[in-house]
């Protein structure tokens, strides 16, 4: 694949490239290879990239544009930053705690060369869900815009999309990123999801393309992922006679599939819990029902 090395956004793709490949963490690692393994530590993970990578059989400095820094130094370097708090949702920003740094890939997840996990190129997150709580980091002290880099996801105004934050959308596939969902790649299809629909809590646009994370980070979704648009204004009474658009329960029990192809009598609704009867007898979220 060919990047733009001054890409925020082809940093974090070429950063999950480096990780499934052979890689291992060593202090002073900036990616030249010892018998085929890429030795990285965490800002030389990111250096090697600013600096075009280079090939196998290249072990010396390579187009040496960008300054060789510390993680610290391009910190104090950079204009834009803040508290972890407050860090914006864009794909590619930097990381930063006293003596580490990483890439952030979105939803609370960060890429990062460390010895503290598997001594290798890791995935960890600070926030949200994650299937593996053993890779949780919560050092994290500061996020900021690498200097050296262009970053092409911009978030707008609700004017600027087709759908506006508050709406709830049903999909059918979606994404773990932003970037994921503009390129659509690397998609989840609704089935694998806890539910197949979401409010959306954030709009941003990538490379042009229209992205929506939905419910503070249950996955992105991009225009072409909606199916049948907003689910607001639906208006569900008992008796009423629905179809569930979801495989997963109130509770989150996945159900089969034939499910989906079938009407229900509504026969008790609490609040956003719809009890669907006809045999099926099982509680539905509001959001995850249609006529």
């Amino acid at each position: 694949m060919a990047y733009d090395y001054t890409s925020a956004s082809d940093l974090v793709s070429w950063c999950k490239e480096q990780k499934n490949k052979a890689n291992a963490y060593r202090l002073g690692g900036i990616g030249r290879y010892e018998n085929g393994v890429r030795i990285f530590d965490c800002v030389g993970l990111i250096k090697c990239f600013m600096w075009h990578d280079y090939s196998e059989k290249n072990a010396s400095y390579y187009n040496k544009e960008v300054p060789d820094k510390n993680e610290t130094g391009f910190f104090n370097e950079a204009t834009e930053k803040g508290t972890i708090d407050t860090i914006p949702e864009i794909p590619g920003l930097m990381v930063y705690q006293p003596g580490h740094i990483g890439v952030y890939l979105g939803n609370g997840e960060v890429i990062e060369a460390t010895a503290a996990f598997d001594k290798k190129i890791v995935i960890t997150y600070f926030k949200g869900n994650h299937p593996d709580t053993s890779y949780k980091r919560t050092t994290w002290t500061h996020w900021f815009k690498m200097p050296y880099l262009n970053y092409d996801v911009q978030e707008e105004t609700n004017d600027e999309f087709a759908h506006t934050l508050g709406e709830t959308l049903r999909f059918t596939t979606c994404y773990r990123s932003s970037t994921d969902a503009a390129a659509i790649r690397n998609y989840i299809p609704a089935s694998q999801m806890l539910r197949d629909s979401g409010k959306i809590t954030r709009c941003l646009k990538v490379n042009g393309i229209s992205t929506y994370l939905l419910d503070d980070g249950l996955c992105w979704v991009n225009d072409g992922d909606i199916a049948g648009g907003s689910t607001d204004s639906i208006e569900i009474k008992v008796g009423d006679k629905v179809t569930p658009a979801s495989r997963y329960s109130y509770e989150g029990v996945q159900l089969i599939a034939d499910v989906l192809n079938h009407k229900y009598s509504v026969i008790e609704i609490r609040g956003d819990r719809v009890v669907l009867g006809d045999g099926l007898n099982t509680a539905f979220h509001s959001k995850d029902i249609r006529k």
